[in-house]
């Protein structure tokens, strides 16, 4: 219909945004154009009222018709009225609602498309919505984790939580933050990730919105850079067996998983004892310090294979009795490795790694900690060499000295003074480093 003078009691209404009462549609020059509909349907008087949004433009209008010429009583244009502002809020919230989904759509929009994960959790630190890539990350689907507290992803004994909520409230203050966090996702696997908090506006509250990034990869490269260097060190430095057993635990003690081990070195006998060792008790170390040729732990040395009680998606996590002794039970050990380090065939030790804050040993740790024992293998190795290279030339050395006293006494008779004392400086000058 169109929005003219004269177009019936509707479009007449809508143009001047006012009541329009026709009470005879066959008479009224207003409608003409409506009579063959109004005959058809036993229509006589009509009444329209504009329809206003809130800002005050035009949404539309409401029409009554009467079946007889009629003039409609004051109490009727009042309900007429009444009808067209209800119809007024209904036509309005119906427009806010479609806005309201075009702007999720168009935040969905942006939000699904950016590829590091998203969190946006509320001031309790409870999921409101996540982008695809947390779904990825986390594994659980976007239903799964909304409602949920951010805590349920992450691995426990790995993170500080009563640090991070207060994290969260001052990011929510306006102070962005940024930290490592530890996360577990629904298989179980535990992965340490960049987190980065930032305040927003998530539809009127205010949110943290959080991105996180599997840093699993650099971080191991980052830690095997870090241990060739220190192992570099230690061996250019001349250190002795005992000081590089002692550099080899504590780097091995670097991974988040462990905060207590112990360094076995293989006996006359080919048992095992415990010869380093870092937060274990008094008691524990007394139970543990022998390992016997016939123990079932000296076999499991020398199979030269690194296992562990409780990691994910690894063939030789199988021995889940390893922390279901008694003693380890005691101790509060959640979670052990044993890291045999073989040379040349043998495994002359052995570095026990064990966590109490976790029972989860994450894959990346696992690998990293197989390829350590082969730097610790070879870090030995050199080791051995360089004594032995320093035994072969305090023997040449002797051997020289030895030499040197029989050469000088032997020609001294037949030999000048000077000669003598040329032969003492070349020998003088051999020992000089």
């Amino acid at each position: 219909m169109a929005i003219a003078e004269g177009v019936g009691a509707s479009g007449t209404a809508a143009f001047r945004k006012a009541r329009v009462e026709i009470q005879n549609i066959f008479t009224d020059p207003k409608g003409q154009a409506f009579r063959q509909i109004a005959e058809e349907n036993g229509l006589f008087a009509g009444w329209a009222e504009p329809i206003f949004g809130t800002a005050g433009e035009l949404l539309g209008t409401f029409a009554a018709y009467h079946a007889e010429e009629y003039t409609a009583s004051h109490e009727q244009q009042n309900q007429l009225a009444l009808a067209s502002q209800l119809t007024a809020m209904i036509i309005s919230h119906r427009q806010n609602a479609d806005r309201l989904e075009d702007s999720l759509t168009t935040f969905h929009g942006i939000f699904d498309s950016i590829s590091e994960a998203l969190f946006i959790i509320d001031a309790d630190g409870k999921c409101m919505d996540v982008n695809p890539g947390a779904e990825k990350l986390s594994g659980f689907t976007r239903q799964q984790l909304i409602g949920k507290h951010y805590s349920r992803l992450g691995a426990a004994g790995l993170n500080n939580f009563e640090q991070i909520t207060v994290n969260i409230a001052k990011t929510i203050n306006g102070t962005p933050d940024s930290f490592e966090f530890w996360a577990r996702d629904a298989t179980g696997r535990i992965f340490p990730t960049s987190v980065k908090l930032h305040v927003g506006v998530y539809f009127g509250q205010q949110v943290v919105i959080i991105s996180a990034v599997d840093i699993s990869e650099t971080k191991a490269a980052a830690q095997r850079l870090e241990i060739e260097n220190d192992l570099a060190k230690a061996l250019a430095s001349g250190a002795q067996r005992d000081e590089l057993l002692s550099v080899m635990l504590a780097i091995a003690l670097r991974f988040p998983e462990f905060d207590s081990g112990g360094i076995y070195w293989e006996t006359a006998d080919h048992g095992y004892q415990l010869i380093r060792h870092q937060g274990l008790s008094p008691t524990f170390v007394e139970q543990v310090q022998i390992y016997p040729p016939d123990s079932n732990k000296s076999q499991i040395i020398r199979n030269g294979k690194v296992i562990c009680s409780c990691c994910d998606e690894i063939d030789q996590c199988t021995d889940f009795s390893l922390v279901s002794q008694e003693h380890i039970t005691t101790e509060q050990i959640r979670c052990l490795l044993i890291l045999p380090i073989v040379v040349d065939g043998q495994a002359i030790a052995c570095i026990n790694l064990s966590g109490k804050q976790t029972s989860k040993i994450s894959r990346g740790s696992f690998v990293a900690l197989q390829t350590l024992s082969s730097h610790f293998a070879q870090a030995l190795r050199r080791l051995d060499a360089q004594e032995e290279a320093n035994r072969l030339q305090q023997n040449l050395s002797g051997l020289f000295n030895t030499l040197r006293d029989f050469l000088l006494c032997s020609i001294c008779k037949a030999t000048s003074f000077t000669t003598i004392q040329r032969l003492a400086n070349y020998s003088a000058m051999r020992r000089t480093p």
